[in-house]
């Protein structure tokens, strides 16, 4: 087989992997038209660094909370430490 038949078939051959994934990816966006229809709460988007950072600090918060209702001050000082680290780190 010499160079030009090997790239002819080359080109033959990624032109049908990107007709596959084409194919591929109108039925992925079918799929998830058919859940969105399904199901109108669906909510599709990206989540931040610091959106995680704040529902970690959230979480922690009513840890802390639940710690000092118990009168554990010494896992609560431990966690109340951890929210400041992070606001501090992250400068929230």
């Amino acid at each position: 087989m010499t160079d030009k038949e090997m790239s002819k078939l080359a080109d033959i051959i990624v032109d049908k992997i990107i007709e596959r994934q084409k194919a591929y990816d109108e039925e992925f966006k079918a799929d998830i038209q058919s859940m969105v229809d399904e199901n109108t709460n669906i909510e599709f988007g990206t989540i931040t660094q610091d959106e995680l950072i704040i529902e970690e600090i959230d979480n922690l918060t009513e840890t802390l909370d639940r710690l000092e209702t118990e009168e554990n001050y010494e896992a609560a000082r431990i966690v109340a430490n951890k929210i400041k680290h992070l606001k501090n780190k992250y400068k929230l």
